[in-house]
């Protein structure tokens, strides 16, 4: 049986839920705020939202370079609740599965947003040992810098 990794990471936002849920789901702001190596875009393609804010039922394809492959990932929005949470998963890519919760709490200070990764490695048990050795790693990584850069990109335009 594969595992299924979940990471979650919690960061402080000095802004209101409505300003950080949007900013997560812009599409412009999410190649702003994942690493520069990777050059992640959206790509324009009939019927997937490449620009503005993406809603429900909505689909996106992201190309990017990720751990020294080329990889083309298509994500669907399938719950949306303004201004706490919305979930996007992964209909077509490089993983078996793919679900990325995103949650946002008004707090003392302004906002808790929570990211919640939960993935499956694709072939098998290879992909399981992959996971354990470097994947898990990568991907906290990943959504840790993404994190921080979209904390400096709210806390900097309000």
């Amino acid at each position: 049986m594969v595992d299924v990794a979940n990471i979650r990471l919690t960061l402080e936002v000095l802004a209101t839920p409505e300003q950080c849920f949007d900013a997560a789901r812009d599409i412009g702001i999410h190649s702003q705020t994942v690493w520069p190596f990777t050059r992640e875009r959206a790509v324009s393609e009939q019927g997937y939202v490449s620009q503005g804010l993406i809603g429900l039922g909505e689909k996106v394809i992201f190309e990017a370079v990720h751990l020294g492959v080329r990889q083309r990932l298509i994500a669907v929005i399938t719950e949306f609740e303004y201004p706490s949470r919305f979930v996007d998963v992964m209909e077509k890519g490089a993983f078996r599965s793919l679900c990325h919760t995103h949650l946002f709490e008004k707090s003392e200070v302004g906002t808790t947003m929570t990211d919640i990764l939960e993935y499956r490695a694709p072939f098998g048990w290879l992909g399981s040992l992959f996971d354990w050795l470097i994947l898990r790693h990568y991907m906290r990584a990943f959504l840790r810098y993404r994190q921080t850069k979209l904390k400096e990109y709210v806390e900097n335009t309000i």
